[in-house]
Formats: structure tokens, C-alpha cells, sequence
């Protein structure tokens, strides 16, 4: 096995997509964070990596880092998890933390903590879905509608409280930015009682996935359905329109969301961790 650093994310997508997008479920979020880069609807950080995991001239896995984000891994063998820890050893010796499919990652953290020191913490476990045909629930007043101009000020303000409620361990995006590029791409719903109560966003689909991120209802909402009437709107929509299957991740800390979204109709598909590294010196 062997790690290949590529310098130029457009080489390493036409490299990587391929053998991504043979599963376009679980690979998602990898191939979304390339192709964005590609495209330019995401910006391209300085210091990103680009890795491939090569065996015998075949790629056997790739692996990814958006600073400040952790490294995201992909479905490996153990040998390729044992090379890319290797390479980072010498080359990324101060690495955040790790993301990805259990197996990997926890491996990958197992190593790095015994091999540098680092004490490692677990960050968040998810699990990801995946939604072929919804189950629309009964009973939620209102409906779903693309968010506008005059909704960014308070989509804003609860994309920001999302990040403190759902993923406070994360490094904080620019929302502002999100949200815009959201607005302008009509990826951001709102649900609507008389006035927005509820909100998500989805990402470009990718050969035929949809995935959902940020849903939040703000406290003064919840308790009526509007959460689950959002997704089941939007998911029924991205299937009408582009999409063969739609996805999102829970956090499985939260048990009431794991089961509104399978009350929807969304099925599990695998569980990942991410793991966080804090050095001594």
C-alpha cells in the first residue's frame, strides 16, 4: 500500500469520483466535498489534501481534509488505514481528528493515539440514512417553501443556533456564506405555520443522491411536526425532481431524531465516528 498526495482537487476527482460514486450512498459526503471544489460552490482551503491509498497500482481507498476540518476516511482495508497513518505520521503530524465509517475510523484513532501521544476523544457517533419512497406524516399544519431573500436575516441567526445546538464540537462555518450559496443554489427550505417555524437545506445532488443537513425548528416551535413535515416535503420533492434516493445523518446521541426520520420512511444504512486529538505540546 502506498499514499499519493495529490496537489490539484480537478486531478484528483477525475481520479476519485469514479470509484466514489460506485456507492453514492455512503460516499456522499466525500464526493460532495470534492465535486464542490470542482465546481466552485465550495471554496478550496489552502493546505486541503488530497489523498489516494494505492495497492499494487489500483486504488484501494482515498482520503480527504478540508482545514480546519478532521480527515474523512473511506471504506479501507486495515492495511490502507495502517499506510495512511503512516503517511500522516510524516507528513501531517498535528492532524485534528479523524472521520468516517466505524471501522476506519476507529482504527485510524487507535493508531494515532498510541503511535504520537495525542489523547483521543470521541467527538460524535452518526448514522447515516437513506429514502427511497416517503411516509408522509399526518396531521402538520402548514407546508414546505424555498426560503427567499427575505428570510436570510433569520435563517442566519438559527443556521448559527443549529451549529451550537447539533454540532458545537465542530469548527464554526461562516452561516452567513451558507446560507447564501443555499439561497442562490435553491437548496434552503423553510416550513411554513403562518410564519417560517422550520428549516433545512440540501446539497447538489450527486449522481442521484440528495443529501438533507441543518434541519432545525427553534424551541418556541417544536413539539408540532414541523421537522418531520420539512423532510418529508423536500425528500418527496428532491425524489420527484433529480433524485433516485435522498440521505441525511442523525446524531446517535439523539434518539428522538433517529426515530422521526425512520417514521419517514429513511432506513439505516452505517454508523461513523468522528474522534478529536489533543496534543501535550
Amino acid at each position: 500500500m502506498r499514499v499519493i498526495r495529490e496537489q490539484s482537487v480537478t486531478a484528483f476527482a477525475d481520479l476519485v469520483l469514479p470509484w466514489l460514486l460506485r456507492d453514492p450512498v455512503r460516499n456522499n459526503v466525500a464526493a460532495q466535498q470534492v465535486q464542490g471544489r470542482v465546481d466552485g460552490t465550495m471554496p478550496t482551503e489552502d493546505g486541503a489534501l488530497w489523498l489516494l491509498i494505492e495497492d499494487a497500482g489500483h486504488l484501494a481507498s482515498i482520503a480527504l481534509r478540508t482545514p480546519p476540518n478532521a480527515l474523512l476516511l473511506t471504506a479501507a482495508v486495515p492495511e490502507a488505514i495502517t499506510a495512511l497513518t503512516d503517511w500522516c505520521l510524516e507528513n501531517e503530524p498535528r492532524l485534528p481528528g479523524v472521520n468516517g465509517p466505524i471501522a476506519e475510523s476507529d482504527a485510524f484513532a487507535q493508531q494515532w493515539g498510541e503511535r504520537t501521544g495525542a489523547a483521543v476523544e470521541l467527538v460524535m457517533g452518526n448514522r447515516m440514512f437513506r429514502l427511497d419512497r416517503v411516509i408522509h406524516p399526518q396531521g402538520v399544519r402548514g407546508q414546505a417553501r424555498l426560503a427567499t431573500a427575505d428570510d436570510r436575516e433569520l435563517l442566519v441567526s438559527w443556521a448559527t443556533a443549529f451549529h451550537h445546538e447539533a454540532t458545537p464540537q465542530w469548527p464554526m462555518l461562516d452561516y452567513e456564506l451558507l446560507i447564501d450559496r443555499k439561497l442562490g443554489g435553491d437548496h434552503l427550505w423553510v416550513w411554513v405555520d403562518g410564519e417560517p417555524v422550520s428549516m433545512l437545506w440540501t446539497n447538489p445532488a450527486i449522481s442521484g443522491v440528495v443529501r438533507l443537513s441543518g434541519v432545525f425548528t427553534p424551541p418556541e416551535h417544536r413539539g408540532h411536526g414541523y421537522a418531520g413535515g420539512c423532510v418529508a416535503a423536500v425528500s418527496q420533492h428532491e425524489l420527484d425532481t433529480r433524485a433516485f434516493a435522498c440521505s441525511l445523518y442523525t446524531d446517535l446521541a439523539n434518539p428522538t431524531s433517529n426515530k422521526i426520520y425512520q417514521s419517514l420512511g429513511y432506513e439505516p444504512v452505517m454508523d461513523a465516528r468522528q474522534w478529536g486529538f489533543t496534543y501535550a505540546d
